[in-house]
């Protein structure tokens, strides 16, 4: 039997304190639409949604690391060209470092289901920058310089 305080046990060995006590973590339901896990990785939570898919928080059970997955829907996958336009868009990324970009890490399958790992990457998404009106402001200007003529 173990001593319930820090110091040794029964048999002289050192021990940890111990709380036998059962504590019971609240039940959280899953959100519709979120898988419990994409390939070997669990799904955290659903981080947004675009028009090649969607992207979710996950762990990475291997590094011990959390990563975005982006999740070619299954209808999109269902085509040969989504499918297509989908690994392009992996093989682009790969070539591409840059700071305001995330790194891709793989490009996997399982059970028909395709999805890129990519770097998590901290901070409000591009729709919350675009309420800021400076940033739009901003934004307009890069769009307004190339469209202009050379003279």
């Amino acid at each position: 039997m173990k001593d319930k305080s820090a110091g040794t046990d029964s048999n002289g060995h050192p021990s940890d304190p111990i709380d036998e006590t059962i504590v019971s973590a609240p039940v959280v339901a899953r959100p519709a639409g979120v898988p419990a896990t994409v390939g070997p990785y669990s799904v955290l939570q659903k981080l947004g949604q675009g028009g090649m898919g969607a992207v979710y928080l996950a762990e990475d059970p291997k590094l011990r690391r959390s990563i975005a997955i982006k999740v070619l829907p299954d209808e999109l996958a269902a085509h040969r060209e989504w499918m297509e336009r989908f690994e392009k868009e992996a093989q682009l990324l790969a070539s591409i470092n840059h700071p305001n970009i995330a790194t891709i890490y793989s490009l996997e399958e399982d059970g028909g289901t395709k999805f890129l790992t990519l770097e998590l990457i901290s901070g409000p998404d591009l729709s919350a920058k675009l309420i800021d009106t400076r940033t739009l402001d901003r934004g307009a200007g890069f769009v307004r310089r190339p469209a202009r003529k050379s003279p």
